[in-house]
């Protein structure tokens, strides 16, 4: 049986940059993957299909974001 992973603080794994989103991977296996983002102002993910991050959203739903201020998210993969 697999370890539980425990992140104290999650602001350590994120990274913001001026540059474009920097997923950090938290956890990755055959079925789940989940990552850390952060976005500086400005910043977006243009609308694409997938699965949401705090709004559980159909597969193949359209899906993007444009922030004004930084935002941190994490975001759940979970495949069949």
């Amino acid at each position: 049986m697999a370890q539980p992973l425990y992140f104290p603080d999650w602001r350590d794994k994120v990274i913001f940059s001026a540059g474009g989103p920097q997923p950090q991977v938290l956890h990755e296996d055959d079925k789940v993957k989940v990552v850390v983002v952060g976005l500086e102002p400005g910043s977006q993910i243009p609308a694409h299909p997938g699965a949401g991050s705090t709004v559980v959203i159909p597969a193949g739903a359209i899906r993007g974001v444009a922030v004004h201020t930084r935002l941190a998210f994490i975001a759940v993969r979970i495949t069949g």
